[in-house]
């Protein structure tokens, strides 16, 4: 039986295979670790001895640094998920951005809507998807600035 805890996002281990000493991108997954540094690569956990325990604070900071990073690789889609599950402030953060946005988005698109009707009547606007909608605005706007123009 294995009493060892299972390493974390900062975490340094020395690779015994390599000799190398790593500093973990994030958090032991299915009996893996995920070093940060370039290129990216992963080890058995059981290669590896704890050199310098991380606190929670720089566990957390290192999955936000690797979460937040430039790259779409496996390192990082893992950090966010670990970050989602162990902070909340950081999962609201990104999902309050992206319902900014789309609020956002969905104001303008209702205001356009609201004033071509106004304008050109309740028939013209019949759109059934998102697409169709934008298409339906950008077909009137450009009907309207026709029509102001001349």
């Amino acid at each position: 039986m294995n009493d060892r805890r299972p390493f974390i996002a900062g975490d340094h281990v020395r690779h015994r295979p390599s000799g190398e000493q790593w500093r973990l991108a994030c958090d032991e997954e299915d009996r893996r670790v995920y070093p940060a540094g370039y290129p990216e690569t992963r080890a058995e956990a059981s290669d590896c001895d704890l050199a310098t325990a991380a606190t929670h604070a720089q566990r957390i900071a290192m999955l936000r640094e690797v979460a937040d990073g430039r790259g779409d690789g496996y390192r990082s889609a893992i950090a966010k998920r670990q970050l989602a599950e162990l902070d909340g402030d950081y999962a609201r953060r990104l999902v309050g951005l992206e319902l900014d946005r789309m609020a956002a988005r969905a104001h303008v698109i209702a205001t356009r809507t609201a004033v071509l009707r106004a304008r050109y009547g309740r028939d013209l606007v019949r759109a059934r998807t998102h697409g169709e909608l934008l298409d339906a605005l950008d077909t009137c706007t450009a009907t309207s600035r026709f029509l102001e123009a001349t």
